[in-house]
């Protein structure tokens, strides 16, 4: 039960460890009922039907009191994607786990919803559907922002009610939200720029083609690149750093950054969309022999990795994300005024490279 405004309220003696991946619950997990999709918002109920143990990735410890009945309300920049629609698996896996772990029935089970827009562009639509979530006075939001500016009136509003908030994927760097649980971007951009570097021999000009420039995920990827490009490859030129652009077409973007460069020797891509639109465009110059990196995977990139077109991929372990994110906001329903942070506690998530020699062994990490 809430006692009091948000806090930074995190059990930091918690130890939070992997100890396993998606197994033979995935399925059963999948077949649940309950996941509506809409124009723009997808809402999904953990059903009462009780599963098969699901193998965890972390480790919990439930003598720390939770809110039975707790209503743990996810909003996320995009419904339509497979990164989020797997992620949106997931969670309801973890909050089954929860239910599991603490014998949870009927009315006392945690539920989750999951919302958000079509496209990680609209943060009109995510502004929005923050404000309904919110209105309907959930115990815990769990959140990952498309525009890291956007929402300080939201986790304002938050506060005022008592509701704890919950940063995942994309941080905002406040003390409105008590945690945040995501992959360390700036580290695996860096990673990004030496298995680039590593590609093209340590020499010759390279390109970043990112996602929006208002996403947190977006900037930190680009940063940790830039700084260990100059940090440790001085041999390597970034010729081009281009971020989608609502008022431009991506597809003309990356044309004009090949022709405008026609010594390129690699890109970096900051994310799984990115990284199909420019494999794709990149059909379009079959004499240009330029190596990609990419961050996160589908079906897509997963075969033209297989077949040598792409170097590699950094990959999230969003398995272990959902889990911590709605582990964290469980611990995060029961104030407990001893514990409050002055700080927001961040847990990071580890993350792999992928290339065409490791595939098959890592490809628990991608998505389809």
């Amino acid at each position: 039960m809430k006692k009091g405004l948000l806090a930074f309220l995190c059990l930091a003696a918690v130890g939070l460890t992997a100890v396993g991946y998606k197994g033979e619950a995935e399925s059963s997990v999948q077949a649940q009922a309950g996941v509506t999709v809409t124009p723009t918002v997808s809402s999904t109920q953990v059903p009462e039907k009780e599963e098969e143990k699901i193998e965890a990735p972390i480790q919990i410890d439930t003598s720390i009191p939770i809110e039975k009945g707790a209503r743990i309300a996810v909003v996320v920049k995009s419904v339509s994607t497979g990164y989020w629609r797997d992620f949106e698996e997931n969670m309801k896996m973890a909050v089954e786990y929860l239910n599991q772990a603490y014998g949870y029935t009927g009315a006392d089970k945690i539920t989750m919803t999951y919302e958000g827009p079509k496209e990680e562009s609209d943060v009109t639509t995510q502004i929005n559907t923050i404000d309904a979530v919110l209105a309907e006075n959930p115990s815990v939001l769990c959140l990952a922002a498309s525009d890291v500016n956007s929402c300080e009136a939201q986790l304002e509003t938050a506060k005022e009610n008592g509701i704890p908030v919950i940063m995942f994927d994309s941080n905002v760097s406040s003390s409105l939200a008590s945690v945040f649980c995501g992959t360390n971007n700036v580290k695996a951009g860096a990673t990004a720029a030496d298995q680039l570097c590593k590609a093209i021999a340590n020499e010759g000009e390279v390109a970043v083609v990112a996602h929006e420039k208002v996403a947190q995920t977006s900037k930190d990827r680009v940063r940790g690149f830039r700084r260990r490009m100059k940090n440790k490859h001085p041999n390597v030129t970034i010729d081009s750093i281009t971020f989608k652009n609502e008022e431009e077409n991506l597809e003309d973007e990356v044309r004009s950054v090949l022709e405008a460069h026609p010594d390129l020797k690699g890109i970096f891509c900051t994310n799984a969309e990115v990284s199909e639109t420019v494999l794709n465009i990149l059909k379009e110059y079959p004499d240009r022999e330029i190596q990609i990196v990419g961050f996160d995977s589908g079906s897509i990139q997963k075969k033209a990795i297989a077949e040598g077109i792409e170097y590699g991929v950094i990959a999230q372990d969003t398995y272990q994300m959902a889990f911590e994110t709605i582990w964290a906001a469980a611990r995060s329903t029961v104030w407990d005024e001893e514990k409050v942070q002055s700080a927001q506690e961040k847990i990071y998530v580890k993350y792999v490279w992928v290339n065409q020699k490791n595939l098959e062994k890592n490809e628990k990490y991608l998505y389809d």
